[in-house]
């Protein structure tokens, strides 16, 4: 791919999944569910125990996470002397670029709908995503996964629609557009990220300390332009009785962010970036059902909620059963 080496020219390049074991794969999406469910929760507890404020801007968490994960894949390298050996490539600099893009789409599009239908509106990425594995990597797709991600937007259309669907979810041109550069955006880098992990000949661990490197930077600027332009006061409590547990959870959220991180690569590599999205989708579906325990004032389960909550696990059961 470049002058670097980023591929081998005796290799044929590939986007097809590792030929892994189901035992394996359940462990690499189990640990990422877990993760992703840990980092999720925090990430809410640190706000509601902080007077429903972040303790710091969502960009400066981000951009911390980063630097948390490029620290680890350094050290790993530096362990295991291979440190001093990396050669960079500016191709890992292009999802994180796009990655950041995606996250300042956030801010306009809630001007014109509800964080609900946002969360629906942007899950087009899953279909987005499907067609370019179909028509430019040419994988096969049968009828049966094809339903199952029908289903699978089917169902969290029902779970997003619980609540208040008269008011806040008008749904804006605007909105659809914005959604669906994201989309292509979101997609773009996921697809760029996983052909980097299958076809680029350097370790997995000096892949990942590249994209981190990048990310770091990345999510660093964007942090720094926000402190600098935001008029809002960021102090790391905001009049919180729950200081300590703030700090805790901020911990927490940092350790849950780099461990997904890890985790989420290794999906990627050695499965796809479909599996992510679901187990992605999942993740925040079960985040939901624990919040609603030990948040029982803000979040409340429905049966309609459950039903969306069963459509969304029996499409990942079709979509990695298309025999059937």
């Amino acid at each position: 791919m470049d002058s670097s080496g980023a591929t081998h020219s005796r290799r044929p390049l590939s986007m097809e999944r590792e030929k892994v074991g189901s035992g394996s794969a359940i462990l690499y999406c189990g640990a990422f569910l877990l993760s992703a469910v840990g980092k999720l929760y925090t990430l809410y507890a640190m706000k509601y125990y902080n007077n429903n404020i972040y303790p710091l801007p969502a960009t400066t968490l981000v951009a911390w996470a980063e630097v948390l994960k490029l620290i680890t894949m350094v050290t790993i390298m530096l362990l295991q002397g291979n440190l001093f050996q990396t050669r960079f490539s500016v191709y890992f600099a292009l999802p994180a670029v796009l990655y950041g893009s995606t996250n300042n789409i956030n801010v306009y599009a809630l001007h014109y709908t509800s964080p609900p239908v946002w969360a629906v509106l942007i899950q087009m990425r899953l279909i987005f995503a499907a067609l370019t594995y179909r028509w430019i990597f040419k994988r096969s797709i049968t009828k049966i996964q094809w339903l199952a991600l029908v289903l699978l937007i089917g169902g969290i259309v029902v779970t997003k629609s619980t609540g208040d669907t008269l008011k806040g979810n008008y749904i804006h041109p605007a909105a659809i557009a914005l959604a669906a550069i994201k989309s292509l955006l979101c997609v773009a880098a996921a697809i760029l990220t996983e052909f980097l992990f299958k076809n680029d000949h350097r370790s997995f661990i000096e892949q990942q300390m590249q994209l981190y490197f990048f990310g770091a930077v990345v999510t660093s600027c964007f942090s720094a332009v926000e402190l600098r332009t935001s008029s809002t006061s960021w102090p790391l409590f905001h009049a919180s009785t729950h200081g300590t547990a703030v700090v805790f959870l901020l911990v927490l959220y940092l350790l849950f962010s780099v461990i997904t991180g890890c985790v989420v690569a290794i999906v990627i590599k050695k499965l796809d970036n479909i599996v992510k999205l679901y187990v992605g989708v999942l993740s925040i579906l079960i985040t939901t059902f624990i919040s609603s325990v030990f948040f029982s004032g803000v979040f409340k389960i429905s049966a309609q909620f459950v039903v969306g909550f069963l459509l969304v696990c029996e499409a990942i059961f079709l979509y990695e059963k298309p025999s059937l």
